[in-house]
């Protein structure tokens, strides 16, 4: 393994190490998840301080230590934070349901760079978008993650009303921008995020926590 290494990432998850440091898992369309210690993010003198947030987009500048097998952050380059996601509840439960479930899939493995494109588009569309936009973002995101990482089996779809059939089948052929201003009535939306979500946790099986700790919320 090279001792530098660049390259574009988005923030998954951050944990505290010690006082000062971060433990973050980052996905990058070329390594897939990579774990890195970023020091001093929370130190008044750290160069990383104010630089480090969920779902932030940057490039990457990694050493390798090569004795400890640790890599971690030597600086990095901001492409945007998207502070309208963690400034809304259901924005942020949103976001992270969409990591966790990147996180527990291994980033997508040999899709890596599928699910990077997938996800920081949109993470831009949810920093942004109107709120009753939100829920139907979610499917769009989910439908696409399915259809490329997970598969839907047909035995499946055709359990679906079909205006919601026909709105999945739109879904996939479409990009995620217009799939905006697509409606559905509002049940059926209802009814295909909790169709998704079944597949997630019945399929695919997945243990989701932020599904049980977002109920009332994205749930």
């Amino acid at each position: 393994m090279e001792r530098n290494q660049r390259f574009t990432a988005v923030i998954l998850k951050q944990r505290p190490v010690g006082e000062t440091h971060a433990g973050l898992t980052i996905l990058s369309p070329s390594q897939g998840l990579v774990s890195v210690i970023a020091h001093g993010v929370h130190s008044v003198r750290g160069s990383l301080r104010g630089k480090i947030a969920p779902f932030t987009i940057a490039e990457f500048d990694i050493y390798h230590d090569p004795v400890k097998n640790r890599r971690k952050v030597a600086d990095m380059v901001i492409d945007t934070q998207l502070p309208g996601i963690r400034e809304n509840i259901e924005r942020f439960y949103t976001a992270s349901l969409w990591a966790e479930i990147i996180l527990k899939t291994h980033g997508g493995g040999e899709a890596a760079g599928f699910v990077y494109s997938l996800l920081t588009e949109s993470l831009r569309l949810l920093d942004e978008c109107r709120p009753e936009q939100i829920r139907r973002l979610s499917i769009q995101f989910l439908l696409h993650w399915l259809d490329g990482v997970g598969g839907i089996d047909e035995r499946y779809l055709h359990r679906l009303p079909a205006p919601v059939l026909a709105y999945v089948h739109q879904s996939l052929m479409s990009e995620l921008p217009p799939m905006l201003g697509s409606l559905l009535v509002e049940d059926h939306e209802k009814r295909l995020l909790g169709w998704c979500y079944r597949l997630l946790r019945s399929e695919i099986e997945l243990d989701l926590n932020t599904l049980r700790t977002g109920v009332g919320i994205i749930v």
